[in-house]
């Protein structure tokens, strides 16, 4: 994928950062790209992530969402965004031990002519296998430069160079088809077939996007069991903005303010989108194939999903919020015997993220 190819790109010893990544927000799933490359960026110390883009003109106040890229009125996007800098900037995402690292070996003026020939800024950095592939989602990967020693140095460290050098135990977990960064906060599952999820797990933020197939997944603390939505997937991130107290025990929330989000299908007020190609399948919203692009305003799924907090009932009150953030109306929160708080979070609310 994109941000595997981004993480083996990493030149180790230089500093890095990513711009101008994206994913075009007519693709129906464009909200999961954001938390990953910020669970991922803040897992592997990057320094920096630029997205592409705010806006291409001058239509600041946009009501409807531009096809590509733009995400000044992509509600999707921008509603995990406070996700986002809680992962990265914020730190709630640790970064990687260096103690075990995956250096692709490299030669700078063979890649360099690698990339001229094929075009590809990628091209001097594909592995031989898909496990080779998939470790940045598992180790702090990079690139070792051959002819800079000085760059890399790998006393002290654990490094894996080729397919022989992968503990045991990553490989079992990529037969197994989930992944967990080495920190543990990280997962990639993808066990069903067409029904991959993503999940982070830390303290202050917790953040699932991916399909639901009837499953309940369980964090530290919390359990989420998302209801049906028009594409049984989902993106939803619950982050601390501002705490209360200090000490508590680890498996239990931090008391405090918390701002949960949760989005699904997204389009434009009488969006026509057509399929214009079977395989791969292709989309549009253009007029000469069909489609239209429709206006404002942007039309949000509301989701129901149930949230379950370990040992915090009669703890926990939950408010819907209006697109500026005021409070509108309390969403109903009850207790089960175990002493769990059960947030139920649904479409009547007209709301894409609760306080």
């Amino acid at each position: 994928s994109a941000f595997t190819k981004v993480a083996r790109s990493r030149m180790f010893g230089k500093p890095f950062t990513v711009s101008e990544f994206d994913i075009p927000n007519l693709n129906f799933y464009a909200a999961e790209a954001d938390v990953m490359m910020a669970a991922l960026g803040a897992f592997q110390n990057w320094g920096g992530l630029i997205q592409f883009s705010w806006i291409l003109d001058t239509d600041y106040d946009r009501t409807h969402i531009w096809p590509q890229f733009d995400m000044c009125s992509a509600p999707q996007k921008l509603v995990h965004f406070p996700a986002c800098y809680s992962m990265f900037v914020r730190g709630d995402v640790r970064k990687g031990s260096d103690k075990l690292v995956y250096a692709y070996p490299s030669e700078k003026m063979k890649d360099i002519y690698e990339i001229v020939k094929s075009r590809d800024a990628a091209a001097p950095s594909e592995p031989e296998s898909w496990l080779m592939k998939s470790l940045p989602l598992a180790v702090v990967s990079g690139v070792d430069v051959t002819e800079a020693p000085e760059l890399f140095d790998a006393d002290g460290k654990t490094v894996i160079r080729t397919a022989k050098d992968v503990p045991d135990d990553i490989k079992n977990q990529y037969k197994n088809k989930q992944i967990k960064s080495s920190t543990g906060e990280i997962t990639w599952n993808w066990q069903l077939p067409d029904a991959g999820y993503f999940m982070v797990n830390t303290r202050h933020t917790k953040v699932f996007s991916g399909f639901v197939r009837g499953r309940s997944f369980p964090f530290s603390g919390m359990t989420l069991t998302p209801g049906k939505t028009r594409l049984d997937w989902l993106t939803l991130s619950l982050t601390l903005v501002a705490a209360t107290t200090d000490a508590k025990p680890s498996n239990i929330l931090r008391p405090g303010t918390y701002l949960l989000a949760a989005t699904g299908l997204v389009q434009n007020t009488d969006m026509k989108i057509v399929e214009v190609k079977k395989k791969p399948s292709t989309i549009s919203i253009s007029m000469p194939q069909g489609g239209q692009l429709g206006h404002g305003p942007v039309l949000c799924e509301g989701i129901n999903a149930r949230l379950s907090f370990v040992a915090l009932k009669d703890k926990v009150k939950c408010f819907a919020l209006d697109p500026d953030g005021n409070r509108t109306m309390e969403v109903s929160v009850t207790s089960t015997e175990a002493g769990e708080a059960v947030l139920e979070i649904d479409p009547k609310y007209q709301t894409v993220w609760y306080e």
